[in-house]
């Protein structure tokens, strides 16, 4: 079901937004029960599924809907018939006026079948093939009342970075005659020419990372004398001090030995071809400002900044990068989540640290320097490969209580079966709560939907007391959204063309979310840390790699059976399928070239299994419930790991 729940804060009608580019209406202030006529520009269109409409003469269609309220849902009222996305809607059916514009004529009221006595504030809609697989990005269209009414036409956003020195172009248009007049900080500009519209422009001036206010107020010179006004923000793009990276440091947050104990941390961030990055956190109100814009290196990968006289305990912290984007940080242990935090309990993590209200978007990190070290105490002997018994669970199905505490409450029982091995299907930082953890966005951090970091160190050092192995399955072929890396790189629905990590379209089918590109260096790099983080913090004793299609960039389509011919020779195969690893007999000093290793030279035991082995990674779907058999390797329990 396609639906658009677009949130818009208007404190007056201002509809021409950075989308309005794409859609202008006639009249320039449409009302709900009086003809408009809406105009779409395609070449404008931002959605790269839009590009499939272009050159089109026929077959596009309109999908739309009216929402009563300025913040609430634009399709809250949608016209008579229009349910499949996947198929023409003819009275949403576009004229074509050439050059990939196209319009439509309707009366909102009558088209939307929006009951009369009710407002519509505002249109939802976007474009789209008869078939529904090409579209727009969803814009929207505010409906107004017959009062004097002030839009903005340019600049089409509100708050924004731009060059030094630029003069800015400004324009306005009115429903009625009136008189106009402009200030920035305060202080009032030439004046300007009576009308329904005006146009000047703006310097911006050169005080870089200054935020500055301009407002433009008009009154309409009707005898009512009604007024309206608008303001919008501007800040020229600061430049970072460009400091080379001082040693011993890594991406992300860095306790280092001259400052471990002490109240402050270092902070990296590897963003390359970003301009700047501010860090923004409870240390300073969340606020941007000149002293906490991070150093840029030489090259202009990295941005750095040392924080001092941080309390003892925790300090929630982001990262506002080019101004625009909010990313906590993507190596942080712990983050913090503003929609789903709040429904985790105590009993499943206590002392939960709030979300900070004045934070930007939906996630931030959390340090926390002198933290006391977990201490394990146990030295264990991995079972012999050939001996393994594996237990596949996921924490959430596998007790009343969804927390690692209560699996290793039932260590005794798992040992009872027989197995002794536990594959954990992923516990890293998920979106939301509930999900079998193959959507992940913070790679370092075990979801607090499960329990603390040092709920699972437990877990894993009484496991070894019980001579039981914990691997556990990776997802390393794919992020969500929310994963820095995935945001810092984006476009309009996909990632965008220069990203570091990812590809923009996945080299196969199976894709849920979004693609690493593992011959990126910057991916391999990113594998080596993650793998030999939850070796050495949490002792896993291995790791099953889920989907190992997505490691590659060969495109073979759904061809399962030519995933095998991605390794060299000397790869073990079970019925048609090639399998990767599963438990570690040592360290490897590196994880990024694992993949183009033979046996002969690769630290890593293989296992040649069954179509239906659970342990390993994956070439396609998961295997069905139940046991599997693999050369001597044997799996336990149903996938979900519940018991029953």
């Amino acid at each position: 079901m396609r639906t658009l729940l677009h949130t818009f804060i208007f404190s007056i009608c201002l509809f021409l937004t950075a989308q309005a580019q794409v859609v202008t209406t006639q009249p320039a202030f449409p009302t709900a029960d009086a003809e408009v006529t809406l105009t779409i520009d395609l070449k404008l269109a931002t959605d790269s599924r839009a590009k499939a409409l272009l050159g089109k003469t026929d077959d596009v269609y309109l999908w739309s809907g009216a929402g009563t309220s300025e913040t609430g849902n634009a399709f809250e009222f949608q016209p008579a018939g229009q349910t499949n996305f996947s198929a023409p809607f003819a009275p949403g059916k576009m004229t074509a006026l050439g050059n990939d514009r196209w319009q439509i004529k309707l009366v909102p009221r009558t088209y939307f079948g929006v009951p009369s006595g009710r407002p519509i504030r505002k249109l939802g809609l976007l474009l789209k093939s008869g078939n529904g697989q090409a579209q727009t990005e969803d814009l929207q269209v505010t409906i107004y009342d017959d009062s004097f009414n002030l839009s903005r036409l340019s600049p089409n956003q509100k708050d924004f970075y731009v060059d030094a020195s630029l003069d800015l172009l400004v324009r306005y248009k009115t429903s009625r005659q009136a008189t106009f007049s402009l200030t920035l900080d305060g202080q009032p500009t030439p004046a300007l020419p009576s009308g329904d519209s005006v146009r000047t422009t703006l310097n911006t001036g050169t005080q870089a990372g200054v935020r500055r206010t301009a407002i433009l107020r008009a009154t309409a010179t009707a005898a009512s004398a009604e007024s309206a006004a608008d303001t919008f923000y501007f800040t020229v793009k600061p430049q970072p001090t460009i400091a080379a990276l001082p040693s011993g440091l890594q991406d992300g947050i860095n306790y280092t030995a001259a400052n471990r104990g002490e109240t402050k941390v270092t902070l990296v961030l590897y963003a390359p071809k970003k301009s700047f990055v501010y860090l923004l956190g409870e240390f300073n109100d969340w606020t941007v400002s000149p002293a906490y814009l991070m150093n840029r290196t030489p090259d202009g990968n990295r941005y750095w900044l040392e924080v001092s006289n941080l309390p003892t305990g925790e300090t929630a912290f982001q990262y506002l990068v080019d101004g625009t984007i909010p990313v906590g940080d993507p190596y942080a242990d712990k983050v913090l989540d503003r929609n789903n935090d709040r429904f985790i309990t105590p009993a499943t993590y206590p002392n939960l640290k709030p979300f900070p209200e004045k934070a930007q978007g939906n996630v931030v990190s959390v340090l926390q320097p002198a933290q006391a070290p977990f201490t394990f105490t146990t030295n264990f002997q991995r079972p012999a490969v050939n001996t393994l018994v594996v237990y596949e669970l996921l924490v959430r199905d596998f007790s009343a209580s969804q927390t690692f505490k209560a699996v290793q409450d039932s260590l005794p029982y798992l040992k009872r079966l027989g197995i002794n091995t536990i594959e954990l299907m992923p516990i890293m930082e998920f979106s939301g709560n509930n999900s079998w953890g193959y959507n992940p966005i913070y790679y370092f951090a075990p979801d607090k939907a499960y329990g603390t970091k040092n709920d699972l160190k437990r877990l894993i050092d009484e496991a070894h007391k019980q001579g039981i192995a914990v691997v556990l399955d990776m997802v390393l072929n794919q992020a969500d959204y929310e994963f820095p890396y995935v945001k810092m790189y984006w476009d309009g629905n996909r990632p965008s063309a220069d990203s570091p990590f990812f590809n923009q379209q996945a080299t196969h089918p199976f894709s849920v979310f979004f693609d690493f590109n593992h011959e990126s260096a910057d991916t391999k790099a990113f594998v080596d840390r993650v793998c030999r983080y939850w070796l050495q913090d949490y002792r896993f004793d291995g790791f099953r790699f889920d989907l190992s299609k997505g490691f590659t960039q060969k495109n073979t389509g759904d061809n399962v059976g030519a995933w095998g011919r991605m390794m060299p020779a000397g790869w073990p195969s079970g019925n048609g399928s090639m399998i990767r690893f599963a438990l570690l007999t040592q360290r490897p000093t590196s994880f990024s070239n694992i993949l183009p290793k033979t046996p002969k030279s690769a630290n890593w035991p293989i296992m040649a299994c069954s179509s239906g082995a659970i342990i390993t990674a994956t070439t396609g779907v998961r295997p069905a419930r139940g046991r599997a058999t693999c050369r001597g390797y044997r799996t336990s329990s149903a996938t979900s790991g519940r018991r029953t």
